[in-house]
Formats: structure tokens, sequence, C-alpha cells
């Protein structure tokens, strides 16, 4: 077996395998992340994260930092490092972080 194709076998027998070991009632988990909540709530989210209201794994507080875009809390991580960036851009690294 080649290694590309031997990759491509371990990474479908990993993915598999995750896939298998997860019940559907235990699906509900977030990622374990220093602003994510241990599993999803029905916090209602406004703004850019709404469309993970009912069923996010932020907080209110936590949607509200990433809501505003100048807010560098998170990560210490400011969008425009790099310089200027367009709205839509902003949009698209917010939605990122919901």
């Amino acid at each position: 077996m080649s290694g590309r194709s031997a990759l491509g076998f371990t990474m479908a027998a990993l993915a598999g395998a995750a896939h298998a070991s997860i019940a559907p009632e235990e699906g509900d988990a977030c990622v374990g992340a220093t602003y994510h909540l241990d599993a999803p709530s029905d916090v209602a989210i406004e703004g850019v994260c709404s469309s993970f209201s009912g069923d996010s794994c932020c907080s209110a507080t936590t949607a509200a930092i990433i809501n505003d875009a100048t807010n560098t809390t998170l990560y210490n991580f400011d969008y425009s490092h790099c310089g200027p960036i367009s709205k839509q851009c902003e949009v698209f690294l917010q939605m990122e972080e919901c």
C-alpha cells in the first residue's frame, strides 16, 4: 500500500472509530476550549453568533465579546493585526470564533 493510500486508510479508520465511540445522545458536547461551555446551552445569543442561539457552546458574555470586533479579550487576537480588513473578512473571522 502506498504512503498516500495508507494515510487515507488510517484517517478513515480513525474517523470511523471516533464516530462509532460516540452515541448520538453523547454527541452534544462542546470543544474543550478556554471560552467554551462543557455542553451546549439554550442561552439566547444575539449578533453575529445568533445562528447558534438555543444550542450554543458559548456563554452570552463570550458571544457579546465576539460580536465586538474591536475587542481583543479572547485569545489576545486583533483581527486587523496585519492592517485594516474588510467588513466581510471581519464577519468571517467572527463566525470562526462562534
